[in-house]
């Protein structure tokens, strides 16, 4: 039952939904009574928003114990729900694609901030075998969290990193959680440069962004090393009174990269037509280099402080739907 469960759930919302109602149809039909209200005063239709709506729900109940509240969102996390549901921008697809952002990233801001880029391929057994010589970083285009850093050619770690990438391709992401953007996103591979010092990946700067405007930043290292540390800061540097994830190892960040003004503009360029959006960037030997852009962290369903965080956003109505120039 799990297998074929897993099966369903990665080929589509209709599958996946069904699974859910299977399991627990009590909560599809409390669902379905909160569809109803939610519908008065809220601009649901039938598509694309009723599965994504339902799978929305039962995700963050089965997470967090409870619904999200659409109708006047106050926490982070309601508002990256109501984010998934009204902020459905044109082009989005091809900006959680690992591979086709980086054209928009060159033209945006230029290409001299894009980390250079081996080979990318439909499978591993595509890829230029010159192109997996470590170290390096391989990923899947059309996930979160597959990222494999490769330090050593012995076989074992090529293999290893073979299997984990194999594995990822044959997981349809964006289904679970309802990240749409991502459901049609071709899972290719892509092989890249490992900027730094070869041996471990550089601290990570994810910039909060609305609207172009930096909100928050989370300075995230130490990623393999044992214990992940979280330090924040505004955007003027000075340290913030709040944390994203209380798992992780809350220290002080030291002091801010020399080009902590380009970064924010680089940050704010990137994120101007967006409600919000989370800009990742890397700062090593005194060059910014772009990350990724997440539309919906953790697929909204942090456990940290989460009326802080929503203060971050205003849900625009008249914001939804509108095109991103470019995409």
């Amino acid at each position: 039952m799990r297998y074929w469960t897993a099966v369903l759930a990665r080929r589509s919302m209709v599958g996946l939904v069904a699974i859910r109602t299977a399991r627990n149809p009590a909560r599809t039909l409390q669902i379905l009574s909160k569809w109803g209200r939610d519908r008065r005063c809220l601009p649901l239709r039938l598509r694309p928003h009723l599965l994504d709506y339902i799978e929305i729900h039962h995700f963050m109940a089965s997470r967090l114990g409870r619904y999200p509240n659409l109708q006047a969102p106050r926490d982070f996390n309601d508002k990256i729900q109501w984010l998934k549901l009204f902020a459905r921008q044109a082009g989005m697809a091809k900006l959680v694609d690992k591979v086709a952002v980086r054209e928009w990233v060159a033209n945006r801001i230029g290409p001299q901030y894009l980390i250079p880029l081996r080979d990318t391929a439909e499978r591993w057994s595509r890829l230029d075998p010159s192109a997996l010589r470590a170290p390096f970083v391989v990923k899947t285009a059309h996930d979160s969290g597959s990222t494999v850093i490769v330090t050593s050619d012995d076989p074992h770690s090529i293999l290893r990193a073979r299997t984990a990438i194999t594995r990822a391709q044959r997981r349809r992401y964006g289904t679970v959680g309802a990240e749409w953007a991502y459901r049609d996103v071709r899972a290719r591979v892509l092989v890249e440069e490992m900027i730094g010092n070869g041996t471990v990946p550089p601290a990570d700067y994810k910039f909060f962004c609305v609207r172009g405007e930096v909100k928050l930043v989370q300075k995230l290292w130490g990623r393999f090393e044992g214990t992940l540390k979280e330090a924040t800061f505004d955007a003027s540097g000075s340290s913030a009174a709040l944390h994203v994830d209380p798992t992780n190892a809350h220290e002080d960040g030291g002091p801010l990269p020399g080009n902590w003004q380009e970064m924010l503009s680089v940050a704010s360029a990137l994120s101007m037509d967006f409600e919000f959006v989370r800009v990742d960037l890397f700062s090593i030997g005194g060059k910014v280099f772009f990350g990724e852009l997440t539309f919906w962290p953790y697929s909204g369903y942090y456990l940290g402080d989460q009326r802080a965080l929503g203060g971050l956003i205003e849900v625009d109505n008249q914001f939804t739907g509108r095109t991103a120039p470019g995409t």
